[in-house]
C-alpha cells in the first residue's frame, strides 16, 4: 500500500518484500516474478531504518548477476478482454527473463460475450455459470434508461433516486460498459449494479 508504506513504516505489510527476497535467495531460485498493483515500482520499504525504493531494494538483495525488470503492464495488450494495470516484475539472471510484447489485437466486450443470449433479471440459461442474477427493480429501471458508456447518473429521468430525490455517488458507479472496448477492471463486487463499472 503506498499509503502504509509511508505512514506506517512498521507495519509487518511493508515487510512481505523483505520476506519475499530471503526465500527467494534461500531456495536458489532461478526466475521469480512479482505482480503488485501499478504504484510498486514507485513505493518504498522501510530496510535497515531507511525508506528505500522498491526496486532499488530488489536489485542490491538478490543474487550477484541477477537483475530485476519492472514494468506496468495492461492486460488489454495481452489477450485479455479487460483493461487491468499491474506492475511486473521479473527476476533473472542477467535480465535475461524479459517481458512479452504487446500485442495488436485487443479483444473487446462483444468479443468476449457478445455471443451469449440476452437475460432478463433473475433468469438462467442452459448454459453452465450463464444466468442473470435477482436484481433490485429500482436498478433495472435505471439501467435500462442509461445508454452504453454512460452512468446513470446523468439520465433527465430514472436516475438513481431515494425517496425521489436524486442520490449522490461516483461516475463510475450504476454505469454500462461500451461494447466495443475492453470491459474496465473486473471489481470483488462486480454482482452489483451499484458498484464500479459493472454493466
Amino acid at each position: 500500500s503506498v499509503a502504509n508504506a509511508i505512514k506506517k513504516p512498521n507495519d509487518p505489510r511493508n515487510k512481505l518484500i523483505i520476506h519475499a527476497m530471503e526465500i527467494f535467495s534461500k531456495i536458489s531460485a532461478k526466475y521469480m516474478l512479482i505482480e503488485n498493483v501499478p504504484q510498486m515500482p514507485k513505493t518504498f520499504v522501510f530496510h535497515n531504518g531507511k525508506a528505500v525504493n522498491i526496486i532499488d531494494y530488489i536489485n542490491s538483495v538478490i543474487p550477484k548477476g541477477y537483475k530485476c525488470l519492472s514494468q506496468v503492464l495492461d492486460a488489454k495488450y495481452f489477450g485479455s478482454p479487460q483493461s487491468r494495470k499491474r506492475s511486473i516484475s521479473l527476476i533473472s539472471e542477467n535480465g535475461s527473463w524479459r517481458h512479452p510484447s504487446k500485442s495488436n489485437k485487443i479483444l473487446t466486450l462483444r468479443d468476449s460475450i457478445g455471443h451469449l443470449p440476452s437475460l432478463k433479471n433473475g433468469e438462467h440459461s442452459s448454459l453452465p455459470w450463464h444466468f442473470a442474477p435477482k436484481h433490485n427493480p429500482n436498478h433495472i429501471k435505471w439501467m435500462l434508461a442509461t445508454p452504453e458508456g454512460q452512468t446513470a447518473f446523468n439520465n433527465k429521468v430514472d436516475y438513481p433516486s431515494k425517496d425521489g430525490r436524486k442520490i449522490k455517488g461516483f461516475m463510475t458507479t450504476y454505469k454500462r460498459m461500451f461494447w466495443d472496448q475492453p470491459a474496465p477492471t473486473v471489481t470483488m463486487t462486480n454482482g452489483s449494479i451499484s458498484s464500479q463499472n459493472n454493466v
